[in-house]
């Protein structure tokens, strides 16, 4: 009986002092914060994230939640996703993944750079006009449409209106043709296409005003036009695609300002007599 007795009296002095020495460790600077870092994050600064969080050197690691800190950072105009992971010794890092540039649109501040859900991502300029603004921020990555005379907000992390949003749309689904420009991302895209449509095509272009039309803009200076996006685009830019990876001397003759018009289910024929590059 004495011998239990003494076992309960060390365990419960063990259990004491483990208790007293985890306060201790939580309460001391060991388990602070004491360094950030930021990883994923191209357009965003690593400064903005880790204010934005609201985390500081110096708090607690644990107990911290940090769904709160994830929320804020997502807010951030350029922010998809955000998570954050810690280490025991003190290090905290912020994960970010960005949103992709879609399209270029005009606000009364200036051009802004659009992802495909509508949200502005950044004002990239104001003296230029978007044909040019799109080339210019395209990569290999990400391929930009130009939506022209359509009018949004220019406070990056705002988003467009509903009723614009199908213009959005068609630039996401317009990237599904322009991805057969680069070797790397021409899956399934006819042979020799992509050297074809990089010799030929100079941007894709979408006007809000009129019929809406989105317009394919040739290098020779020629269009291929076709009209409405919410009219059966998908089907548009298949015969675009084939037109493209055709008969080149087809191609050669949408030269000066030639256009084949698109836009209706009928067969299209060059609007303006062909033009010899």
């Amino acid at each position: 009986m004495k011998n239990l007795r003494l076992k309960i009296i060390i365990a419960t002095g063990i259990l004491a002092v483990l208790g007293v020495s985890t306060i201790l460790i939580f309460q001391s600077s060991l388990l602070n914060i004491d360094k950030f870092t930021v990883e994923g994050n191209r357009h965003t600064p690593s400064e903005h994230v880790i204010a934005i969080s609201g985390l500081r050197k110096g708090d607690k690691l644990f107990p911290l939640n940090f769904g709160a800190a994830e929320n804020s950072i997502e807010r951030l105009p350029w922010v998809k996703n955000a998570s954050i992971g810690r280490a025991i010794n003190g290090t905290i890092t912020f994960s970010i993944e960005e949103r992709t540039p879609r399209a270029v649109a005009f606000s009364r501040q200036g051009y802004v750079l659009l992802d495909g859900e509508g949200r502005v991502l950044e004002i990239i300029g104001a003296n230029e006009n978007c044909i040019q603004y799109s080339v210019q921020y395209s990569t290999e990555l990400s391929e930009i449409t130009c939506i022209a005379n359509l009018i949004v907000p220019s406070a990056p992390g705002s988003y467009i209106r509903k009723s614009n949003l199908p213009f959005v749309d068609a630039a996401t689904l317009i990237h599904s043709i322009k991805k057969c420009l680069q070797p790397e991302t021409a899956v399934g895209c006819p042979e020799n296409s992509t050297a074809r449509l990089n010799s030929y095509v100079r941007q894709i272009v979408m006007n809000q005003t009129g019929e809406r039309a989105i317009s394919i803009q040739l290098k020779g200076g020629g269009w291929l036009l076709l009209g409405n996006p919410a009219e059966n685009l998908e089907g548009k830019l298949e015969r675009a695609f084939q037109i493209l990876t055709g008969d080149s001397d087809s191609i050669r003759a949408l030269c000066g300002n030639a256009f084949l018009d698109l836009s209706s289910n009928t067969n299209s024929v060059p609007l303006t007599p062909d033009v010899t590059c």
